[in-house]
């Protein structure tokens, strides 16, 4: 840990160190550490290719239960079997 220059992460410090967040804290009570918060954006997906999904037709059943709703209305429907969901 001496030779550590710059940052590194409070888990990362943890495991390298093979310590606990509290021997870390009363090093920075003792000024040998300093802890910093920072926010970190991390994107999951920056190493996949996503590709945009097309709409989905509805099935003849899903479409014909859709024709009969008013969608103006609030009312209560029970769709069965015609949703497509498992």
């Amino acid at each position: 840990m001496l030779k550590q220059t710059g940052e590194i992460t409070l888990t990362d410090l943890q495991a390298i160190c093979e310590v606990t967040r509290d021997v870390i804290k009363r090093l920075e009570k003792n000024g040998h550490v300093e802890i910093v918060e920072k926010k970190i954006d991390r994107n999951p997906f920056i190493h996949k290719k996503i590709c945009k999904d097309k709409p989905l037709s509805l099935t003849p059943e899903q479409q014909n239960a859709f024709d009969k709703m008013n969608i103006n209305q609030f009312k209560e429907f029970l769709l069965y079997g015609v949703t497509g969901s498992r």
